[in-house]
């Protein structure tokens, strides 16, 4: 019992450290702590969370994957390795442990948000576009943000596609 309440009060002095800016501070308090409890599954979750927002995706999956191994029945778990492998740039990868999340919860709105975003940037506009019809947005500027990046990246595409096809139709008429 005091082991865990002692656990518990790191995790809190890490998240505390993560809110002012002590990233490198908190970090190292989890390590420790799962150090000494190392099936402290909510650690790993807040530990994987933290290396994502600085960019360390890497490091952000192998910490998510140990969460997953103490609770593999955890969507919100599953829902941060899909976060995480989206922003890496491992979209379909991204989308299988996304539907696999939908599996456990059906009703996580950010998870079909970055599904949504998995099937937009893979240019599947027909899913992605029935999943927001379907299901909405999630209220979060980080979604929106998102969205709006890989909407920009699909029109872009297709603008590049369009003018290369403008491009190839005065050769192709000369022949």
């Amino acid at each position: 019992m005091l082991k865990r309440l002692r656990a518990y009060l790191w995790l809190r002095t890490a998240q505390y450290y993560f809110g002012q800016g002590k990233t490198a501070d908190g970090l190292s308090l989890l390590r420790h702590l799962l150090s000494l409890v190392p099936n402290y599954h909510v650690a790993y979750f807040h530990m994987a969370r933290q290396l994502g927002q600085i960019q360390l995706y890497d490091e952000a999956i192998v910490e998510i994957r140990k969460a997953l191994t103490c609770t593999p029945h955890n969507s919100v778990y599953h829902t941060l390795l899909g976060k995480l492998l989206y922003e890496k740039g491992c979209y379909a990868d991204a989308q299988e442990v996304l539907q696999h999340s939908l599996h456990i919860d059906p009703h996580n709105i950010l998870t079909y948000n970055y599904l949504a975003l998995c099937h937009l940037v893979q240019n599947d506009v027909v899913s992605y576009e029935k999943i927001l019809r379907d299901k909405g947005v999630f209220e979060s500027s980080e979604v929106h943000l998102h969205i709006l990046l890989a909407l920009e990246r699909y029109r872009y595409q297709r603008r590049e596609k369009n003018h290369e096809l403008d491009h190839a139709k005065p050769a192709e008429q000369g022949v």
